[in-house]
């Protein structure tokens, strides 16, 4: 697959980062997820750095965004990312090894201190923005935001995707959110108040950009 670091080891990178013994990492992950969280704080492992990490990827979805984006022949030079609540970044990842300007931003600064960690490793470049920073500052002159399962986790996501139409984004992807459903919203960690506000991000939405189904209810949005 395109832009994924050949023989990546994901095991390797939680050990070497943690200071852990790589067989600790594979018993950790043997366990369910949802016993799992209590045995991965005892080592001193953030649990939901854990979980991105070996439970899954994000490289099928960014393959699929930049798919798209060469089926519709957008020039590579100049092009800027913001992988936004990026966590372990690997949407980042994947557009910083094809040379596109990444910039990324988590709340939490144990995922951007381990996202700086795997960028180094790879002796790539990211932009970190620190919490708090405003919005507009960060999405300024982006050609590209992505939006990897985090707006449904904002209590105000019309507000982030007003600013992306207000500053004409060529590109917005988002992974699910707003067509999530009442299991979706009903699952820890989504907002009620993301839930009440999908219609009127759709609403926002449609009048600006074409909407391109990638998978499911991947869209990439592309303005008009």
């Amino acid at each position: 697959m395109a832009a994924v670091a050949k023989f990546e080891n994901r095991t390797k990178i939680l050990a070497t980062y943690y200071k852990v013994p790589e067989s600790l990492i594979l018993a950790l992950a043997e366990i369910p997820a949802d016993l799992r969280k209590e045995k991965c704080r005892e080592q001193g492992i953030d649990p939901y750095i854990f979980r991105t990490m070996m439970d899954y990827s994000r490289y099928p979805q960014a393959f699929r965004i930049h798919q798209k984006l060469l089926e519709l022949r957008v020039p590579a030079k100049n092009f800027s990312v913001l992988d936004y609540g990026c966590l372990v970044a690997d949407y980042g990842m994947y557009f910083a090894r094809l040379g596109v300007r990444v910039a990324l931003y988590d709340k939490r600064t144990v995922a951007t201190d381990f996202a700086r960690f795997r960028f180094a490793r790879e002796k790539l470049k990211a932009r970190v923005f620190p919490f708090p920073t405003d919005f507009s500052k960060m999405v300024k002159g982006r050609r590209l935001v992505i939006f990897g399962e985090v707006l449904e986790h904002l209590e105000n996501p019309l507000g982030i995707l007003q600013e992306c139409v207000d500053q004409a984004v060529p590109f917005i992807y988002s992974s699910c959110y707003p067509f999530g459903d009442k299991h979706y919203f009903a699952m820890p960690g989504h907002s009620r108040s993301a839930e009440a506000q999908q219609a009127d991000c759709i609403k926002l939405l449609k009048p600006h950009y074409a909407s391109w189904i990638l998978h499911k209810r991947e869209v990439l949005w592309q303005r008009m």
